[in-house]
């Protein structure tokens, strides 16, 4: 059996959103690509903001 370490992440910050919106957004043309249409143009990438910890 093999173990992955996976480095911890850091959180992302408001200033992030842009590029996680076009990394999702990417991951999704992918999915549809593959008939995977679970996601769409708004979901998840419209709710990143709501789900963050604003400090």
């Amino acid at each position: 059996m093999r173990v992955l370490i996976v480095p911890m992440a850091a959180m992302a910050e408001i200033g992030d959103l842009p590029q996680i919106k076009e990394v999702y957004t990417n991951i999704i043309e992918k999915m549809n690509e593959n008939n995977i249409q679970i996601w769409d143009d708004i979901y998840p990438c419209e709710f990143f903001f709501m789900n963050m910890d604003l400090k």
